[in-house]
């Protein structure tokens, strides 16, 4: 095939991800249903594999419904490592067949296929290597590979082509799209689609017919590119550079409506150590953080500030118990800790009457931080994380996870 644009991306969805690294780890587990949830407590199924998804199984559905619908489901506790081990060696045989990629999630990127066409004779050879080199890396898991003009546009290819590879050209992908309904097209969720339907659009191919406006004029900037993509025109080009964060956090589902106030507390302090500790990672700091507490029918949400920008424990540790007097016994579902106000050591503006902030507290953390590189994590810690591990809360991977990346390294 012959390709007649001047840009050529593919997007590699890998298959049931979760579940096809529990498959391959355990050759039993091979064209059985398997659900994966959030530890051995975990209730919420968060992938399944196409065994299980044949019976209705979905993601977010609770196991006692899943149990009902397959009553010989096999429920598998996540084990987020090694998924990011799994995706990393994936991202890096890719890398061999060309460097030009954007990881999208922890098992999707893009690849920018134009300038090996030629080197590799054609994007149909291309695309079997692909192939190959996911199977090879991963140990068996499939995938789902698009191709065309642009990056939505191949992800759209490779969302309606579960498990295949599809190529479409750029002067073929207008009308390829056309019958599709609206919510097949990435970057049309629940609130531009109801829009969009309370106008009379229902498939793509309404709104390729429609001036930009419908959706520029209420969505600016990112309406038009979800109209220009759905006419086959999408011009924005891969990051391939890892950018700089502008925000950092964690965190965590807990136990089914759990109210222990010391639990509650440790866990935040968990969640606190280690946003810390990846902030001198990154040699970022914060001037505020927010943390939150949520339960089924409250939010109680604050920010704190600090006298300087830092990313020491003791003064993370202040805001923690500060906002812990706002709890009242609420069963909890989740909390969670954000920086937003970040900076950056390296572009920090000097102030003559202000010393950049500095603590024996902060170089204990630095002294931690050294002992847990040189002789593996969590060598020494606060002895509250015990009291964490009892409960099997499972470190959580986004599905926007990647396993390359410093700055967005959840683990």
């Amino acid at each position: 095939m012959k390709w007649n644009s001047k840009t050529c991306i593919a997007l590699v969805d890998m298959q049931a991800f979760f579940p096809s690294c529990e498959q391959i780890d355990f050759p039993e587990l091979m064209n059985k249903p398997v659900a994966v949830t959030n530890g051995e407590a975990g209730t919420c199924i968060i992938s399944s594999s196409y065994e299980a998804r044949a019976y209705g199984i979905k993601t977010g559905m609770r196991m006692q419904e899943a149990l009902r619908l397959c009553p010989e489901i096999i429920k598998r506790p996540s084990r987020p490592k090694r998924y990011a081990e799994i995706s990393a060696n994936i991202i890096s045989a890719l890398r061999n067949i060309t460097p030009d990629i954007e990881v999208f999630s922890i098992d999707e990127c893009w690849m920018n296929l134009y300038p090996i066409l030629d080197l590799y004779k054609g994007v149909e050879n291309i695309a079997t290597m692909i192939r190959q080199a996911v199977y090879d890396s991963s140990g068996g898991i499939n995938c789902s590979i698009g191709i065309s003009e642009g990056k939505l546009t191949a992800k759209f290819v490779a969302g309606v082509n579960k498990g295949k590879t599809a190529i479409v050209s750029a002067d073929k992908i207008k009308e390829y799209m056309a019958p599709y309904p609206l919510e097949k097209f990435c970057g049309i969720g629940d609130r531009i689609l109801q829009y969009l339907n309370d106008r009379g659009f229902k498939t793509i191919g309404d709104l390729q017919k429609a001036p930009h406006t419908v959706l520029s004029i209420k969505y600016g900037i990112v309406g038009k590119r979800i109209h220009s993509a759905c006419n086959g025109h999408d011009p924005v080009e891969l990051i391939t550079k890892e950018s700089l964060p502008k925000s950092i956090g964690h965190s965590k589902q807990l136990p089914p409506f759990l109210r222990d106030r010391n639990i509650i507390e440790s866990t935040l302090l968990h969640l606190t150590y280690r946003l810390t500790r990846r902030m001198r990672l990154l040699n970022i700091r914060s001037k505020s953080v927010r943390i939150y507490l949520l339960s089924k029918y409250k939010l109680i949400r604050k920010i704190y500030y600090f006298k300087q920008a830092n990313n020491c424990n003791h003064e993370f540790i202040k805001a923690v118990k500060a906002h812990m007097q706002l709890y009242r016994g609420e069963p909890l579902l989740k909390l969670g800790i954000k920086c937003w106000e970040i900076e950056y050591n390296d572009s920090e503006q000097l102030d003559l009457f202000n010393e950049p902030y500095n603590s024996k507290h902060l170089q204990c953390d630095i002294a931690m931080d050294k002992i847990n590189q040189r002789f593996g994590d969590n060598t020494i810690r606060p002895a509250m994380e015990y009291m964490v591990d009892k409960l099997d809360l499972v470190p959580v991977i986004a599905f926007n996870f990647n396993a390359t990346s410093k700055s967005k390294n959840s683990l």
